[in-house]
């Protein structure tokens, strides 16, 4: 599941979040990168994973937020900021459903083991523990005569004959 889907699905939002070239910074530029007070060029955003680039539009975009700042540093902490606030709602409404639920969802392995404790847990809420729970009996009962169970035996080796089985 991606962060976009975790945050519609589970939030019940939409995702908003700055551009931040993270793959233009490194280890050996980061220092002198974020002290600088321009913004970031629009080749710093290039996905070299995805072999894609910022649209004009959106580095336009960039440019009206990137003006709010003073320095680099400033839009990575933002960046930081909003990266991190943008789980919280989900998380908390799926630390709210599994309580609802009555389910320690830090004893799953994976969220499909909590949807499955979930289904059962709801399939639960209906069963009262001294509700009549009688089941009708509608099916006509199968009188087994011994004709009956002689055709289904020869009906067997006659199979096992056919495949050349032992039997």
């Amino acid at each position: 599941m991606t962060l976009k889907k975790f945050v519609r699905d589970i939030g019940g939002g939409t995702m908003q979040k700055c551009r931040f070239p993270y793959e233009y910074i490194n280890i050996n530029n980061y220092a002198t990168e974020l002290d600088k007070s321009e913004p970031f060029p629009r080749e710093a955003f290039d996905n070299k994973l995805k072999n894609k680039s910022i649209s004009e539009a959106k580095y336009q975009e960039y440019l009206v937020e990137a003006a709010k700042f003073s320095t680099r540093w400033d839009q990575a902490r933002s960046y930081n900021i909003q990266d991190t606030r943008i789980m919280i709602e989900p998380i908390e409404n799926l630390i709210k459903m599994m309580f609802k639920y009555k389910i320690d969802m830090l004893a799953m392995f994976s969220m499909s083991q909590c949807a499955n404790a979930i289904k059962y847990s709801s399939a639960y809420d209906d069963f009262k523990m001294n509700g009549d729970y009688n089941i009708e009996d509608i099916d006509k009962p199968i009188n087994i005569t011994m004709p009956y169970w002689t055709a289904k035996v020869e009906s067997y080796i006659e199979q096992d004959q056919k495949k050349n089985r032992d039997s």
